[in-house]
């Protein structure tokens, strides 16, 4: 009976080892894992700063003079129609409209 006993006691003693380097290799796997992660955190941010001051450089040097611009044109379309509008009337006062 004894020797029952003692071969259990061994196989329970490696059940235990075997399951505490199980242990620990996931450990070690899961530290690899979050050091890739944070990684690929970092690049991502990377990215994205870079990408914010593609944005931002894009902005200052298309976006706003393209408005501005736009302001001018806006108002250089408004004289025009003024202009053209100003032309339209003599027309119609002095035309030959038929009474209409």
């Amino acid at each position: 009976m004894e020797t029952v006993s003692n071969v259990a006691l061994i196989l329970a003693m490696a059940r235990d080892v075997l399951l505490f380097i199980l242990l620990l290799a996931l450990l070690v796997g899961a530290l690899i894992v979050m050091r890739k992660v944070a990684a690929l955190l970092s690049d991502a941010q990377k990215v994205v700063a870079n990408t914010r001051e593609m944005v931002e450089t894009l902005t200052e040097n298309v976006v706003q003079p393209a408005a501005s611009n736009s302001g001018v044109a806006y108002g250089a379309g408004k004289v025009g129609a003024f202009i053209l509008g100003l032309r339209r009337n003599k027309r119609k006062k002095g035309g030959n409209d038929n009474g209409k």
